[in-house]
């Protein structure tokens, strides 16, 4: 049994640029490894460097910690422990603002721990920085 050929091109013309690309490419191994290393680099650069490429609720916790850190007393700074993401609450308010609430463990010096709720509003100024607004900690 015989098979049908068809006539016609044969394969379709490539570029000079092209094959000069394809030649150098299969006599340079390491040309082609670096090539498609700096790509990968480019791609990797571009999702990881995106604004909003990191959750938004994530940038909150960090900011209210650290403003509810700042306006603690200086001894208590560095013994603080926050409540979790699944124990804050993060409401959206009007023009562009957000209400964070969670809990602060307070740890003093003899060791001793105490609960207590803060709260603060969050809105970004013109340079795109968190500010912190009406900081609040209040014990349980």
């Amino acid at each position: 049994m015989q098979l049908e050929s068809r006539s016609g091109r044969k394969e379709r013309p490539r570029h000079r640029w092209w094959k000069a690309v394809q030649h150098r490419l299969r006599r340079h191994p390491v040309l082609l490894s670096f090539v498609v290393g700096l790509g990968l680099l480019g791609a990797a650069g571009y999702v990881l460097a995106r604004p909003g490429s990191a959750e938004p609720g994530i940038s909150l916790l960090e900011a209210s910690r650290q403003a509810v850190r700042l306006s603690l007393r200086e001894d208590l700074r560095l013994r603080a422990n926050f409540s979790d993401a699944a124990e804050t609450s993060i409401n959206d308010q009007s023009g562009g603002k957000h209400l964070v609430r969670g809990w602060v463990d307070l740890i003093s010096e003899s060791g001793a721990v105490e609960r207590q709720s803060y709260s603060c509003i969050l809105y970004r100024n013109h340079d795109g920085e968190w500010l912190a607004d009406n900081i609040t900690v209040l014990p349980q």
